[in-house]
Parts: C-alpha cells; structure tokens; sequence
C-alpha cells in the first residue's frame, strides 16, 4: 500500500522526500505550546472539529492546557534545542506520555490568543527588550 501511494505521490512531488509519522492514540485534541526564551508563555489544547486534524482554521476549537510539571519538563527540554527565541512546540498525549510532533521557528498564536488575550505578545515584546 505504502508502495502505491508514494509511487502516486511521486508524480506531483518531485523531491522524493517523504515525512513518515507513527500513529499515536490520543485524545482527539493536540497541545500547543508557546515558548519565549525556553519559558512556556501559553499552552493549549487544540481540537479536532471533524477528523483528526487539530488545525484551528479547520474549524478547530481551543482552550487553555492544563500541563503536568511532567509535560511542561519534556515541552522545555524540547525547546532547548534550540538558541532562545519564540517557538511553537506541538505535542500530543498517549498512553506512554507526552509526544513532541512537532516544533515550528515561526509560530502562529491566534488561536491561543483567544485564550490568553495579549499576554503571548507581551512576553514577546519583553523578550526582544531583554535583548537589544
């Protein structure tokens, strides 16, 4: 199966680069974290409005993630990967723990806006005080 849909693929897709992800059982909603200077600013459950995309344009919904030190532990860890800055961590939860999935250098927060209000960019205004 996996032979004919990247043969089909490589008809529209020329790289031949393929991002192959394990199947995770979750929740039907996803966390996204915005971190400022490896600090989480806002974290949010995103969910799902049909299907297992979390994707807020979607017609997903959000509300305010209610981490465990554990989670926020491995959400920082991830992020220090990375110089500080402002990142988005996406992870997911499952039976053995959080999963990150995915970590964006240009990360959208409006949906975690709703919930937050102006705190994000407030702390994204502080960090780039902090450092000129």
């Amino acid at each position: 199966m996996a032979e004919t849909i990247f043969s089909m693929n490589d008809m529209v897709n020329e790289s031949g680069v393929y991002y192959i992800q394990r199947y995770v059982e979750r929740p039907p909603r996803d966390i996204r974290a915005i971190l400022i200077n490896h600090d989480i600013s806002a974290a949010v459950y995103r969910y799902s409005n049909d299907g297992w995309k979390t994707n807020l344009y979607r017609g997903g919904k959000v509300e305010k993630a209610a981490l465990s030190d554990y989670d926020r532990e491995i959400i920082i860890k991830a992020s220090e990967i990375f110089d500080a800055g402002v990142i988005g961590i996406d992870a997911m939860e499952s039976p053995d723990g959080i999963k990150i999935h995915e970590i964006n250098g240009r990360v959208e927060f409006k949906g975690a806006s709703r919930v937050y209000g102006d705190k994000i960019i407030n702390d994204v205004v502080n960090f780039l005080k902090s450092t000129s």
